[in-house]
């Protein structure tokens, strides 16, 4: 599964699906929160209210129309379709960075004796001329 993304990770595959995720959030605001919101007096969907009480859900739940169930299913299935756009992407971008960076040994170097280890045995040696 990691060789596959690693593998599509190309730039232009980016290019695309941060295409499809402007096109997904175009749609989703012109599109399918006006067709719930003409059905739900107005009010949006759960998922994109935020804090939300158990009074709001009662007060939208009384608002709604007899069209509700459509344009929630409609909705439901869009979101659900641009959150796994937005996972590819992330998945994508994270393996093209990971392709490009520098890379880095995983083995630890062997430590290095300080600089001053030379003249411990002599602390108080002088050094200068």
């Amino acid at each position: 599964m990691l060789a596959a993304i690693r593998r599509h990770a190309t730039g232009r595959n980016l290019l695309v699906m941060l295409a499809a995720l402007g096109a997904s959030a175009i749609i989703a605001h012109t599109l399918t929160l006006p067709a719930y919101r003409a059905v739900a007096s107005g009010f949006d969907p759960f998922n994109v209210q935020y804090p939300l009480t158990w009074e709001m859900v009662a007060i939208q739940r009384g608002a709604f129309s007899p069209g509700i169930s459509v344009a929630y299913t409609g909705y439901v299935i869009f979101d659900f379709l641009s959150q796994c756009v937005m996972a590819i992407f992330y998945a994508l971008l994270w393996a093209w960075m990971m392709a490009r960076s520098p890379p880095v040994p995983l083995a630890i170097s062997p430590v290095r004796k300080p600089e001053f280890a030379a003249s411990a045995s002599r602390p108080f040696a002088c050094t200068s001329a």
